[in-house]
């Protein structure tokens, strides 16, 4: 709608319009567009005639109130100017006279060393590592930084005008705004810590601190707010971030720290459970640390490492002559870690035949060495792991029921990092921290981009993984700063998703029985028989591969070894 569509409208219009024209320079309808803009409000804001007149445009840059235009200027300034209402004949406004006077322009002149310091001002505000807006008494947005906008996700030109908690709202805002307490006390805040949500839908760990604006009469302009990104300093605050070592501060996380801390203190057996490389056997080591058993020793052993000779030997002990190489007596694990606790990583891997001598020393306490009679009694706490869904391996008679229901009486599940995201750069700066300074490289970060890739990985290989990642960009970072060019391909490649393999780890828990023979001869055929390969695809250890491949019969096809 242009000035002549509002004129011919009425002639009551014209007549206002006549008692002002000497000062008149532009014309705002009743939704914020611009109808008459003339050159004097070109010199004023900034803004050309075409720019001005386009629909929509001042409507997002300013607002009349009170009988004055707040305008947005080209230069990222904010003006008042007066505005007066023209009425229809039924009382209603149609649009306002706006009058920017040609003293604007020369007061400008005048103002051209001031306006330099403030492009100074400007320039390091930018480059402040905290983010920068200001807001007017009413809240209203009215700059932005460009670290505000790495910080929020959100573009200078997407938040002009609008209402500051519309963007870096928090729960701050409902009752602890630090930008209204600055305004009711005239004093700047302090840094206060707070989450917010972005505009991707992650959560951001900020602090805000907000300092009063005002002009050579104290009187107030607005506030000044300062937001910094605190995700990857989080670490060093301790707890809930770092549990007994354990860095985590996700909701997931703290309820893994909850449950060790209500079972450390009892003596029930504990099964952990979870996918290989969440750190099991940390979360072991938590509750021994926090039990009554913490001055005893703890004892670990990977099931699924040892064949069936030397596990029961490694559990139980073994006398003299139980079997070739037995040269002398030697006590297992069970009885080295008297008054302590015993943890069993991988228990879905032990053979039936040793899973019921497992369970009576669970039940009774008693056990005795592989080729003794002598019966012994251990004060020993047993933790087991698995990341096998050892229900299912009741099914298809893999493992006892009863010593499944006896280990699992406190069950702990340990989260992927996939779903607990939030912890993601937790981990990976401690662990660049400690790495770094074992490889004589301490002082290393991240650059944005790198923080970016490695919270859109999905790890499925887990906080394990993620320590490999951080030795690869250790031995190839030729700087300070860990570019993305500098992670594995897999990680730098990715996108919202797992990277593209060929093969599913999951689908084993479809493949049992006949279905798991089947599956396990593919998946050599496929790697020409190489057992370690294909012990990595199935995401098994080798030994574990071999004694599957012993109890189905598979043997390697002619010329093949």
């Amino acid at each position: 709608m242009d000035l002549n569509t509002f004129l011919s409208s009425s002639p009551h219009l014209f007549d206002q319009i006549v008692s002002v024209l000497g000062e008149l320079t532009a014309a705002v309808s009743a939704a914020g567009d611009a109808v008459f803009w003339s050159p004097v409000a070109t010199q004023v804001t900034g803004y050309s005639e075409a720019e001005a007149l386009t629909p929509g445009f001042l409507a997002s840059r300013g607002h009349i109130e009170d009988g004055y235009y707040h305008l947005l200027k080209e230069d990222g300034t904010v003006i008042r100017v007066r505005a007066f209402p023209l009425e229809s004949p039924d009382g209603g406004p149609l649009l306002h006279m706006v009058l920017f006077r040609k003293t604007e322009v020369v007061r400008q002149e005048w103002c051209s060393d001031l306006l330099r310091q403030t492009m100074l001002y400007t320039a390091i505000l930018q480059s402040m590592r905290e983010g920068v807006l200001t807001i007017d008494p009413e809240f209203r947005i009215t700059s932005f930084s460009r670290r505000s906008e790495l910080i929020t996700g959100y573009s200078s030109a997407d938040v002009m005008g609008r209402y500051c908690h519309q963007v870096i709202g928090s729960p701050l805002c409902q009752n602890a705004c630090v930008a209204r307490r600055c305004e009711g006390s005239g004093k700047a805040t302090e840094a206060v810590p707070t989450d917010v949500s972005l505009r991707n839908g992650k959560v951001c760990h900020i602090t805000e601190m907000a300092v009063p604006l005002t002009n050579e009469l104290d009187e107030l302009l607005g506030t000044l707010l300062f937001i910094e990104d605190r995700s990857t300093q989080l670490f060093l605050e301790g707890s809930p971030n770092d549990f007994l070592g354990i860095i985590g501060r996700s909701a997931p996380m703290r309820n893994v720290f909850q449950i060790i801390r209500q079972v450390a203190p009892t003596e029930v057996t504990v099964l952990v459970t979870g996918e290989s490389g969440t750190g099991k056997e940390m979360i072991a080591r938590a509750i021994h640390t926090l039990s009554r058993r913490k001055n005893g020793p703890f004892q670990a052993i990977n099931c699924a490492a040892l064949p069936l000779p030397l596990l029961e030997s490694e559990l139980f002990g073994h006398v003299k002559g139980a079997f070739t190489g037995a040269t002398r007596d030697r006590p297992g694990n069970i009885e080295t870690a008297e008054g302590g606790t015993l943890f069993l990583d991988e228990i879905g891997e032990i053979p039936l035949e040793t899973q019921s001598k497992l369970l009576r020393f669970l039940q009774e306490y008693e056990y005795q060495r592989v080729g003794d009679s002598t019966i012994r009694v251990a004060d020993v706490r047993i933790i087991a792991a698995t990341n096998r869904d050892l229900k299912q391996e009741i099914v298809v008679g893999n493992f006892r029921e009863d010593l499944y229901y006896r280990i699992r009486v406190i069950p702990v599940e340990v989260p992927s990092l996939r779903d607990r995201s939030e912890d993601i750069l937790l981990l990976a700066v401690s662990l660049l921290e400690s790495l770094g300074k074992k490889r004589g490289r301490p002082g290393l970060r991240f650059a944005p981009d790198t923080m970016e890739l490695l919270m859109a990985y999905r790890w499925p290989g887990n906080v394990r993984e993620l320590i490999n990642t951080l030795e690869y960009s250790l031995a190839m970072a030729p700087t300070e700063t860990i570019q993305p060019a500098d992670l594995p391909r897999e990680v730098r490649e990715t996108e919202a998703g797992y990277p593209a393999i060929s093969f599913n780890p999951h689908l084993l828990l479809d493949h049992r029985g006949e279905g798991e023979e089947e599956h396990i001869r593919r998946v050599l055929d496929e790697t020409g028989w190489n057992k370690a390969k294909a012990a990595r695809l199935l995401k098994m250890h080798r030994v574990t591969l071999y004694r599957k491949m012993e109890r189905y019969g598979i043997t390697p096809k002619d010329g093949l070894r």
